[in-house]
């Protein structure tokens, strides 16, 4: 068998296996139906042209070449409608691909007689091949047509996309023009153009490479897959060409076939050699970042700062690999969610945006455990592949079953796509990310431990000398108690006497009735602070507060605590609105919810009076409406409180220290020590084993969450 005899079989045969494997893996594909029709053309011109070579007359020849024809008639309307429907285009060229397809039948009718092919004759070592009748140069021109409309077509689409699916048109593209190169190789020597048909192998290469090219999720750059393939068609071709051109020219076809079992022995040596080189000079770059990634991820463990930790990853990842942007998201067990903690780079999505536990996504992620290429999931996936969030590759980190959270990096500055050997040193990283994360996580909780303890014993020793400095204040209370009442005793005792007196100067009737009205409220306000007391020192004794839990009306709670800041502040109503239709009761100690309603109260009516007095001006202090709003629901397992204010807000810089003790915003000394909000975390989160956080704007307000579980629930 001569070169191109087995270069026909080649090519036949690919194409049958193609089809084969396309119809077998997703016959339900349209791109997969259109590259198989295309390759069952493909298919039937190359046995055609098989039995063209092998013919030993030339009727026989004649005939093979004109079946030959009729097959290769419908090559590029095919051609057309399978790469059409590639970028998704099918229905707005469905009036063009009829036309293609009209055109290409005529010119399968036209194949049967001489206006095609004129005749058979002997052209440089070809016995028969084909000379151009009429309507072949129009064919051509077809063809060419067809292929040149179909690039443009490819490459406009092109300029549109990203990442791998970018990759993936450039692969194609190059892969047709291959194609079309071997395939017009065919045609030179119908017009006595002595160039033989050398590039026949190259439609081997187009039919074998396409389907690789359609699993674009592990599509490798497309230097390095046209340079493998040209090492192998070179360095097989040697060992199978010498051999068979020794053996032609000399006829030892014995030392041949020695010859070419030594080469096929060292051939496979000597393309991974090749192979290895020429990938070392094309991925110099992404091997550099690379080690980059390894090194910095075996210097993580080093590091016990959290925040520092991420934005190490980040900042080292975003530079070296030269990316868009890099984003980590951070599982928060509590509210069930992987939250955005880090970022760098231009992100197309909030710094509040976040994944919950059942996202698809997640859930991929989990199942799949190793980083993937975005395009690699189904595009149907709801919530996500909606929207193009600019993410390119995911990159989970994982320890044993439960994921920490997620790296997301945007596609590469040079368009090029991740490769498989990135996706192995994120595997790596993703590895070492997990185990800094887990050790700064361990380190943070620890120090909240201990932060815990020494908290304790201090409020503990505070606890320890409440019971004697309020045995030194109720002596105190209890003399101007008997002050006051002794007072009001002598007072009434002399205006009874004198009730004369009194009556004929009015000026003596208003002195005594201004000290009686003083007496009665030093009396009351003793009697006040001493409640103040017993109320401190019941939240002083832990051991004593399981006895006052109960389920108490919300109103209970919310009125008096409302009533006691209209008296101090001197406001007849306060700026409340109330919508607690949804809970009746709540589960607690009374006094302690009382406590922290009337804190977080005051404090957003002190930021609403606040903005009012020194933020505002002019019309917009006229307009402005003070308002504090109150809303409560419930779950089956907890209450949930929520406060908002349109007052001053919190600063970005105070709102770690909101819950801390003698920390306070409020301008004037008098408004606050500063104690408040921290006694009311301790009450909530401690006492009644439930959670309190807020979320705060500057200058727009500040909203305060209370979750409070019920009678015998754990928010645990």
């Amino acid at each position: 068998m001569s070169y191109y005899s087995i270069v026909a079989l080649i090519n036949g045969l690919a194409g049958v296996i193609v089809l084969i494997v396309l119809m077998l893996r997703d016959p339900a594909s349209k791109v997969n139906r259109r590259f198989a029709v295309f390759c069952l053309n493909v298919a039937v011109w190359s046995f055609c042209y098989l039995f063209w070579q092998k013919s030993t007359d030339s009727r026989t020849a004649f005939l093979w070449c004109q079946i030959l024809m009729a097959s290769s008639a419908f090559i590029p309307s095919t051609f057309f409608h399978f790469n059409i429907t590639l970028i998704g285009q099918p229905v707005k060229y469905s009036r063009l691909t009829k036309v293609f397809y009209a055109v290409s039948f005529l010119f399968f009718l036209s194949v049967f007689n001489q206006s095609f092919i004129a005749d058979v004759r002997q052209r440089l070592y070809f016995m028969f091949w084909p000379s151009a009748g009429a309507l072949f140069f129009p064919y051509m021109l077809f063809y060419a047509a067809v292929t040149i409309f179909t690039q443009v077509k490819m490459f406009l689409y092109y300029r549109t996309l990203t990442g791998l699916p970018r990759n993936q048109i450039k692969y194609l593209f190059m892969l047709s023009i291959l194609f079309f190169l071997g395939w017009m190789s065919n045609y030179p020597l119908s017009y006595d153009i002595m160039v033989p048909p050398v590039g026949n192998l190259l439609v081997f290469v187009y039919i074998l490479l396409v389907p690789y090219a359609l699993e674009n999720y592990k599509l490798l750059d497309i230097r390095i897959a046209v340079t493998r393939a040209g090492i192998f068609l070179v360095v097989y071709t040697l060992i199978m060409g010498l051999p068979f051109l020794i053996g032609f020219k000399t006829g030892g076809w014995i030392w041949s076939l020695l010859l070419m079992g030594v080469l096929a022995s060292i051939g496979p040596l000597v393309y991974h050699l090749l192979k290895k080189k020429a990938e070392n000079i094309l991925l110099a770059q992404q091997r550099r970042y690379q080690q980059i990634l390894l090194q910095a991820s075996s210097g993580m463990l080093r590091e016990h700062d959290l925040n520092k930790v991420l934005k190490l990853i980040v900042y080292i990842i975003k530079k070296a690999v030269d990316i868009e942007f890099a984003a980590i998201f951070l599982e928060n067990r509590e509210e069930e969610i992987y939250s955005l903690r880090a970022s760098r780079g231009h992100i197309k999505f909030h710094e509040k945006f976040y994944f919950t536990h059942n996202h698809p996504l997640v859930l991929y992620m989990k199942k799949k455990r190793d980083p993937f290429a975005i395009e690699e999931i189904s595009k149907s996936m709801e919530g996500f592949m909606d929207v193009d969030l600019g993410i390119r590759l995911v990159v989970p980190s994982l320890i044993e079953d439960r994921m920490l959270g997620f790296l997301a990096l945007g596609g590469k500055h040079n368009k090029k796509p991740y490769s498989q050997d990135d996706l192995n040193v994120f595997v790596t990283l993703s590895n070492q990310s997990a185990l800094a994360i887990e050790n700064c996580m361990f380190m943070e909780e620890f120090r909240q431990a201990q932060e815990k303890i020494f908290n304790a014993e201090k409020l503990a020793s505070i606890g320890g000398m409440a019971d004697g400095v309020a045995h030194q204040i109720k002596n105190r209370l209890n003399q101007f108690s008997v002050v006051a009442g002794e007072q009001k005793y002598e007072l009434q005792d002399f205006i009874e006497k004198n009730a004369a007196l009194l009556e004929s100067n009015r000026g003596l009737r208003e002195i005594f009735d201004s000290l009686t009205v003083m007496s009665d409220s030093m009396i009351e306000n003793v009697k006040k602070t001493t409640g103040i007391i017993q109320g401190i020192l019941s939240f002083a004794r832990m051991k004593e507060k399981e006895g006052f839990f109960g389920e108490i009306p919300i109103m209970d709670v919310v009125k008096p605590s409302i009533e006691l800041l209209c008296i101090k502040h001197h406001i007849a109503d306060f700026p409340i609105e109330m919508h607690c239709e949804d809970i009746q009761t709540v589960y607690g100690v009374k006094s302690q919810l009382m406590e922290s309603m009337y804190n977080i109260l005051d404090n957003g009516f002190e930021a609403v009076r606040e903005k009012v007095n020194f933020y505002l001006k002019g019309k917009e202090k006229e307009e402005f409406k003070p308002l504090i709003r109150m809303r409560c629901t419930q779950k089956e397992d907890s209450y949930f409180i929520e406060i908002s204010d349109n007052g001053i807000g919190i600063k970005d810089e105070n709102k770690r220290k909101v819950f801390a003790p003698f920390f306070t915003t409020k301008s004037s000394y008098k408004s606050g020590t500063g104690i408040g909000m921290y006694v009311v975390k301790r009450m909530i989160e401690e006492n009644h084993k439930g959670k309190i956080w807020y979320e705060s704007e500057y200058m727009k307000g500040t909203r305060i969450y209370i979750q409070l579980p019920k009678a015998g629930k754990s928010l645990a």
